[in-house]
Formats: structure tokens, C-alpha cells, sequence
């Protein structure tokens, strides 16, 4: 199903790229940026408020008409897409294995363990990536972004980073997992 979703896509977006059809896939970009000005409310109880505040700013996807920009997004969606699928993938043969395995009483084989350390460079590899587009255009390639008048300078979302403490909770759990395979395997030989 994620192979063809990836074809019809990769379709859908060589027509938008070639004929000009609104544009069916935007360039992901998580982007923060931040303004001051002035505004006033008033809270319950008739608490007012008049003066200075911050105004942050989230921008989730880049949209552009120029053809460039219309092959890196195919290409972005392609690389995402192909990322996606592995990790679907094993993930996939990873259940299929456990589930087999809760039958026979094998869950720690070696196999079981290759898969399980796949799954964690899949990940760090998506999220380096992702992390390195949004750099790329926050840095490079994003310029004279102005609202309300306003000059803004967009930089790449820190909550993205949180992604890397689920990569390195997974490093574990497959390192942990692979102590397993290695003393179930010394116990076997023992007896």
C-alpha cells in the first residue's frame, strides 16, 4: 500500500511539476520565527492588558511555483516515501517474526536482532535528513520572509531534536536485545 501511495504521488507530482497543477506536494519545513509588537486584551474578572508582546510565528511547509523547487519536492517526497517504506518494512517482518515467535518460544534470534537494528538507523537517518532540509532552507534558502511588514528570520525548530532521544531510546532497546540473543545462544551451548 506505501509503494503505491509512493508511485501514485511520485505521478501526481511529475504532472504538477510539468503542467502547472496546483501544487500537490509542499516542501515539509518545521521553521520558528519571532516578532515583537503591541496588543491589548482583557482577561475574565476585567483584568487588562495593553503593551508589548511576542508573537512566534510556525511555518510548516515551503510552496513554490518555480520549477527547482518543484523537482525537490518530488524528490524530497521520494526519499521520505522510500525511508518510510523500509522502516514499514522491517517493522512489518519484525512483528510477523514475534508473532511466529510467541507460538515456537523463539523471540531472541539473531535475525530478530539484525531487524531490530535497522529500525534505529532508518530513524536517525529520516531525521538527520529532515533536520538538514530544514537548516537548508532556514540558512540558505528562505529570504525577505515579511508579514504584517515584518522582517523575519526563520530558524529550523528545536522540537525536532526531540526525534533523537526516541533514535537512541531504540539504539537501546536493540543493543539490550542483542546481549539477549548473545545469552541465550551461551546458554545453549552450555547445556
Amino acid at each position: 500500500m506505501s509503494i503505491l501511495g509512493l508511485v501514485v504521488g511520485g505521478i501526481g507530482h511529475l504532472i504538477n511539476i510539468f503542467f502547472g497543477v496546483e501544487s500537490m506536494f509542499q516542501i515539509p519545513f518545521t521553521g520558528v520565527a519571532s516578532f515583537d509588537t503591541t496588543a491589548s486584551y482583557e482577561l475574565l474578572g476585567n483584568a487588562l492588558y495593553d503593551g508589548d508582546i511576542e508573537v512566534k510565528i510556525s511555518l510548516k511547509e515551503i510552496v513554490s511555483k518555480t520549477i527547482p523547487y518543484k523537482v525537490f519536492g518530488f524528490v524530497n517526497t521520494v526519499i521520505n516515501g522510500v525511508l518510510v517504506i523500509y522502516l514499514l518494512k522491517y517493522l512489518t517482518e519484525l512483528f510477523g517474526n514475534f508473532s511466529e515467535a510467541n507460538k515456537w518460544g523463539e523471540f531472541f534470534t539473531r535475525e530478530n536482532s539484525k531487524l531490530l537494528n535497522k529500525l534505529p538507523l532508518l530513524m536517525l537517518s529520516l531525521v538527520i535528513y529532515m533536520l538538514a532540509v530544514d537548516v537548508t532552507f532556514a540558512w540558505v534558502l528562505l529570504k525577505d520572509f515579511k508579514i504584517l511588514g515584518e522582517q523575519l528570520v526563520f530558524h529550523p525548530d528545536l522540537a525536532m531534536l526531540s526525534s533523537f532521544i526516541t533514535v537512541f531510546v531504540l539504539f537501546g532497546v536493540a543493543r539490550i536485545y542483542k546481549a539477549a540473543v548473545e545469552m541465550k545462544e551461551e546458554s545453549e551451548f552450555t547445556i
